[in-house]
């Protein structure tokens, strides 16, 4: 029997492998196909037919993972697999499979998803929609930055002082003289420790911007 022959074989006596798998109740709780699911029905007939299929990855690249902590990695492997038949004829295939981990996996999902999507293909499983193999990424999700902090009175104020022609500045720089201020320097953490700057500012920049 040749390969392509033994592999017909192989579907025709495939029973429907139905989705399982549940994905995380916070992502939707999606079905899919895990491949041990797949393998659990695909084994016995590749044993019965004399098929292997023997695989040999090559690593495109090892990058850190977008989104996620630093310590995790995405790993993308090329895999050719030689489905070698009864006769020792052969065929070849490839697929890209995608891992990714914070420790060592990263190469064992990735070989995994590869040989997934390899049976799904050889056979004709169907499978409407792409999964991750049930991968469960939440632990590793960097956490969103921080809001940041609404703007205080004195923020919303120093804009305003921003910019403004030379008179006005110099309307503002008189104020150092009056006694409320004594001085010091007109920042944003003094305009909000002190609120009867503010409004001494306020009235300066409203008397100087056109009615």
């Amino acid at each position: 029997m040749k390969v392509q022959e033994a592999l017909t074989a192989v579907m025709s006596e495939l029973p429907a492998i139905g989705k399982e798998g549940r994905g995380p109740k916070d992502q939707g709780g999606y079905a899919y196909r895990g491949i041990e699911q797949i393998t659990r029905e695909v084994q016995p007939l590749l044993a019965k037919y004399g098929v292997i299929i023997a695989p040999k990855a090559f690593v495109i690249s090892i990058q850190p993972a977008p989104g996620m902590k630093e310590t995790w990695t995405t790993t993308v492997l090329a895999v050719t697999w030689y489905i070698i038949g009864p006769e020792g004829d052969a065929i070849e295939a490839q697929t890209i499979g995608i891992g990714r981990d914070s420790f060592d996996k990263q190469a064992n999902k990735a070989m995994s998803q590869a040989f997934k999507y390899l049976l799904l293909d050889l056979f004709c499983i169907s499978d409407a929609k792409d999964d991750s193999d049930g991968a469960d990424y939440s632990s590793g999700i960097a956490p969103p930055p921080p809001a940041p902090p609404p703007d205080t009175p004195g923020v919303i104020v120093f804009r305003r002082i921003a910019g403004k022609p030379p008179e006005v500045q110099a309307a503002l720089r008189a104020l150092k003289n009056d006694e409320r201020f004594k001085g010091r320097k007109i920042t944003v953490p003094e305009m909000d420790a002190h609120p009867d700057w503010l409004d001494a500012i306020v009235e300066v920049l409203d008397n100087a911007e056109p009615k």
